[in-house]
């Protein structure tokens, strides 16, 4: 891996973005560093910004950038599922098992969703609890319910 990293501030949010050969591999909301190698390709990082500041100005509902995912092969198949809930929708954590074959695996599903890495492009801001309330959220729950303001949830 050629792992790398640049970190923007869109909207007074801290983003920390880890690439692999010019593609997302982690976006996080964080002031953290990072002791990688910082990203050189300004027209990826251009490309980046501006998609995710067109998104959280609600000009955009897609992230277009290029990612990899890389988690387990259970991990993959939970995110792939989120990124097909559409813009402004939200799924639980057993629709999401149900999707997936067995809906006891409910607490599996939360464990992945929560270990998603790609956030925002990969929408686990979009998995609310059965009975409708929001569930956790690794950068907060604030974060979380500005994320469902802007796609209007």
């Amino acid at each position: 891996m050629n792992k790398k990293y640049f970190s923007l501030k869109i909207l007074n949010n801290d983003f920390l973005i880890i690439t692999n050969n010019d593609k997302v591999i982690s976006l996080d909301i964080t002031n953290e560093t990072s002791n990688l190698t910082k990203e050189d390709n300004l027209d990826f990082i251009n490309n980046v910004e501006q998609e995710l500041t067109n998104y959280l100005l609600g000009k955009s509902k897609e992230l277009n950038f290029p990612y990899q995912l890389i988690g387990t092969n259970f991990q993959k198949s939970v995110w792939e599922i989120l990124l097909k809930i559409n813009y402004g929708e939200t799924l639980n954590y057993e629709d999401i098992a149900v999707k997936l074959g067995d809906k006891n695996k409910v607490r599996a599903v939360g464990n992945a969703v929560g270990k998603n890495p790609i956030l925002i492009k990969v929408p686990c801001h979009r998995v609310i609890r059965k009975n409708g309330e929001l569930g956790g959220f690794s950068s907060g729950i604030d974060v979380k319910l500005k994320l469902h303001e802007i796609e209007g949830i």
